[in-house]
């Protein structure tokens, strides 16, 4: 049966039949556990946004019934924030960080999956933005949170500038927003960070890190990737054939250290050309 708090929600026999069905593996016991923990949480006890968290949980709970491999992964993830709480070393918006970061790689996994093919790249960079916007206003929560609770202070930031920024999937309120203790100017400061770092380095840095951005890239831009790779073949053949005319073992340390050098340079070069094309995406897409 349905967690007592989660009732009102699971009424459809589909629903119940879900919940009923993901107890069944012992895999998903600690994702369930940290579902029934948010009914300590603020969206839960203000009845003007529990039906929209019982919404935002039963949609974790599908993605997870289509795929048993993500629930495993959000059990993992659910269970050092379960023992903190148990050990009442973070409170209920601790939980309901957690719960959002699930909802976070739910979002991710379902926006790829519903990628219009002529819609792609516009939907993609869209979604590179957000999910850069949301790490980038987590990392200056991180970093100003001093003797404060991180969690407190990554929620409110994240609650702060849900519409501003257009974060995916953002929390409806907080229990403990004193304990935040956000400081004058501090919601700014962190605004800033995030909206200069979308125009340079960090944005960029972050976008060289997403496979399915660079798989976009690499199968919209073929031809510019197989260019590359095709120099660094040629320069590795041309390198072998150097080395066996003038008779030198392929173990020598000069033979292993130009072919480290021809492999940082392509990475390198793989670089830049990541960045020009994320560039030129963003001038078409924005």
């Amino acid at each position: 049966m349905p967690n007592p708090g989660w009732t009102t929600a699971a009424r459809s026999s589909p629903r119940r039949a879900l919940w009923e069905q993901l107890e069944i593996s012992d895999h998903n016991r600690r994702l369930l556990d940290l579902i029934g923990s948010l009914r300590h949480s603020a969206d839960y006890r203000n009845t003007a946004n529990r039906a929209a968290l019982q919404e935002r949980v039963w949609r974790v709970l599908g993605a997870v019934s289509q795929d048993p491999q993500l629930g495993m992964t959000l059990s993992a993830i659910a269970e050092e924030p379960l023992r903190l709480f148990r050990d009442n070393n973070t409170c209920p918006d601790g939980i309901l960080l957690e719960f959002n970061q699930m909802e976070v790689m739910v979002f991710i996994r379902q926006s790829l999956h519903d990628v219009v093919p002529e819609q792609r790249g516009a939907l993609l960079y869209r979604l590179t933005t957000r999910l850069y916007r949301l790490s980038e206003l987590d990392a200056a929560a991180r970093e100003q949170t001093g003797s404060r609770d991180e969690a407190e202070v990554r929620l409110a930031y994240r609650i702060h500038w849900a519409s501003a920024l257009d974060l995916p999937v953002p929390p409806e309120g907080m229990l403990y927003q004193a304990h935040a203790a956000i400081r004058p100017g501090e919601f700014d400061t962190a605004l800033l960070r995030v909206q200069s770092g979308e125009q340079g380095e960090p944005f960029l840095r972050f976008a060289e890190q997403q496979d399915y951005w660079i798989n976009y890239l690499r199968e919209t831009h073929a031809g510019r990737f197989d260019a590359l790779e095709h120099l660094y073949r040629t320069d590795l053949t041309r390198l072998t054939d150097e080395f066996e005319q003038r008779n030198i073992s392929l173990d020598n340390p000069e033979y292993e250290k130009r072919i480290r050098e021809f492999e940082a340079s392509f990475k390198a070069q793989q670089t830049m050309l990541i960045r020009e094309l994320t560039n030129a995406e963003g001038l078409e897409h924005h």
